[in-house]
């Protein structure tokens, strides 16, 4: 369907649907989950149930990857909500959850016809509250977007965070590293501000790492990945970097993959990476399974 994939869910009430209906009217492509994809099935095994309850109305995987696969369009908009979304959240490039206060859910959803439900049946509202309080019936590593603005200010933010720029940012592979440049790009990302000292990165990186990877606008940088390696069949994804003005523009992602490309040619078996758990929808994205590893501290 689109070179670039989106899914946009939340909980219901929370205008899943009224997004997909502005999007098709200002001619994007969507996909309307709910009604395309849905049934009712097994939440394990995803075999097909006769009836069911909430947590039985899934999504085809099989028609989500074939979608997602179809690069005809420039982007897809995948609206709805599934209890199996875990099972294909990582074919898509970003993810937005639409969120609202508890008094415009419940005024929602006492505004909302029987026959708009699953089943035609409402879910119970006690569920509905609980998981607004908890966030658990919707993904935890979206890109939290505020429902209770008007519908075209709603979708508005959704686009303006999945911009056509993608492209703007210009890789470079074992470029020449400037310490002082490269310091300040990690000093934002992490929110040091300009206090952090100069790393020698320009040294560590022709001793230690395999290759690396920068993203610039013009001559700054606004990206960067390495990779160290063992010599042989393994290498060692590290410090990946995005400025923070120019974050969830695929340039992150970009990067991963041509850093991939590097290693790969380079004769590696094995891409390892360490992350922080709320980017692991970002790296499953990207090609990693999860895996157990170890860390060990060596110094205080």
């Amino acid at each position: 369907m689109g070179t670039r994939n989106y899914l946009v869910e939340g909980l219901s009430g929370t205008g899943k649907t009224t997004v997909a209906d502005e999007l098709t009217r200002r001619g994007h492509q969507v996909v309307h989950g709910d009604r395309e994809l849905a049934y009712q099935g097994d939440p394990v095994t995803g075999e097909p149930t006769e009836g069911g309850r909430h947590e039985n109305h899934l999504w085809d995987v099989d028609k989500v990857r074939a979608l997602v696969a179809d690069r005809s369009e420039p982007a897809t908009f995948f609206c709805g909500g599934s209890r199996n979304f875990p099972t294909f959240i990582d074919l898509f490039d970003e993810v937005f959850v639409l969120e609202v206060d508890l008094a415009t859910l419940n005024r929602r959803l006492d505004e909302r016809p029987d026959d708009e439900w699953g089943g035609g049946k409402p879910t119970e509202r006690e569920r509905i509250v609980r998981w607004h309080l908890t966030g658990e019936d919707v993904p935890n590593s979206g890109v939290s977007i505020d429902a209770t603005a008007p519908i075209e200010q709603v979708v508005d933010e959704i686009l303006r965070r999945c911009p056509d720029d993608t492209e703007s940012a210009r890789l470079v592979v074992r470029f020449d590293v400037d310490d002082d440049a490269l310091s300040r790009l990690h000093a934002r990302a992490f929110g040091q501000g300009g206090s952090a000292p100069v790393v020698p990165w320009a040294s560590r990186l022709s001793r230690h790492a395999l290759t690396w990877v920068g993203a610039f606008e013009g001559d700054r940088p606004v990206g960067f990945v390495h990779a160290c390696w063992d010599g042989g069949a393994h290498a060692f994804l590290l410090d990946a970097v995005v400025d923070p003005d120019r974050q969830r523009r695929g340039i992150g992602r970009r990067l991963v993959e041509a850093l991939v490309d590097e290693v790969r040619s380079a004769g590696c078996e094995w891409l390892h990476v360490d992350h922080e758990p709320h980017l692991e929808h970002f790296y499953r994205q990207c090609g990693f399974a999860p895996t157990s590893a170890g860390v060990l501290r060596l110094q205080p």
